[in-house]
């Protein structure tokens, strides 16, 4: 009777971490993949992903009735789409909009006082 209440135990165990695996691919809005977007829970950033370069992501998350994930990446507005457990099996495709912000000018300086000094200094030629 012992020996068979192992495989029980064992089985109830493995239920108590059920994961789903979530599976999809990321594109912009002329259906080009987006590299390196992140996809993560909502509800816990600290379980996601980032798309290879073909713009696909793959990871597992707890398994629950409803799912919230978050798709972000610089450039483009930041999506959030819910999942139910029958739709989470299947491949999840999301398309992401280009974040439209108008800028009137943008100024870069930079000035490192080391190369400034010597870009003014005169080189004797007997240190050549």
């Amino acid at each position: 009777m012992k020996y068979k209440l192992i495989p029980l135990f064992c089985l109830l165990y493995i239920s108590a971490f059920a994961q789903i695996k979530l599976h999809g691919k990321v594109t912009d809005s002329k259906g080009n993949p987006i590299f390196a977007t992140n996809v993560y829970l909502t509800s816990k950033p600290e379980i996601g992903t980032s798309t290879d370069f073909d713009g696909a992501f793959e990871f597992s998350v707890p398994e629950k009735d409803e799912i919230q994930l978050t798709f972000s990446f610089i450039g483009y507005q930041t999506k959030t789409l819910k999942l139910t457990k029958a739709t989470a099996k299947k491949e999840i495709l999301v398309q992401l909009e280009e974040d439209k912000q108008l800028l009137s000018e943008v100024i870069v300086t930079a000035k490192d006082p080391v190369s400034q000094k010597f870009s003014v200094t005169k080189i004797k030629k007997w240190l050549l």
